[in-house]
């Protein structure tokens, strides 16, 4: 496949083109994701399942040396599992991107080259934003508070 050389702005001309696209690439996610909104429900549900799993069935077994609240560990290392996940799922998607020719397809285009990933990192943190605010939100519920 042979692809058409397009040059690259440099300086800030450069920095806006790749904004625009990477913005561009932004949009084609969230729209995706509209299309799709099954996947975004359980990954927001996912992380509230976790939280209660943990807190009621297996935080009650768990002794805390001092009388603590076990929320106190339990959230921390929920929130850092949650973004970990979040990192699998940008994988997943880049790969997919990649396995299913949108990568070649883009790279035909005239537009900046790291824009691809810029653009999935931005709407990949969106989606990770929208399950820690879930996360937070769970956890107050459960009895979690922050100068925990």
């Amino acid at each position: 496949m042979s692809t058409v050389p397009h040059s690259f702005p440099s300086g800030s001309s450069g920095i806006r083109w790749t904004l625009a696209d990477g913005w561009s690439i932004t949009v084609r996610a969230l729209q995706q994701w509209v299309r799709q909104p099954g996947a975004i429900v359980i990954g927001l549900l996912f992380p509230i399942m976790m939280v209660l799993m943990n807190a009621y069935i297996y935080g009650g077994s768990i002794q805390i040396p001092g009388g603590g609240n076990y929320t106190a560990f339990l959230m921390p290392g929920m929130f850092a599992l949650t973004m970990m996940f979040g990192v699998e799922t940008t994988a997943i998607a880049m790969h997919t991107d990649s396995a299913k020719g949108v990568t070649d397809r883009f790279r035909s285009m005239p537009m900046a080259p790291s824009a691809v990933v810029l653009g999935r990192a931005i709407a990949d943190m969106m989606y990770s934003s929208a399950q820690l605010i879930v996360m937070v939100s769970c956890g107050l519920i459960v009895g979690w508070r922050w100068n925990d």
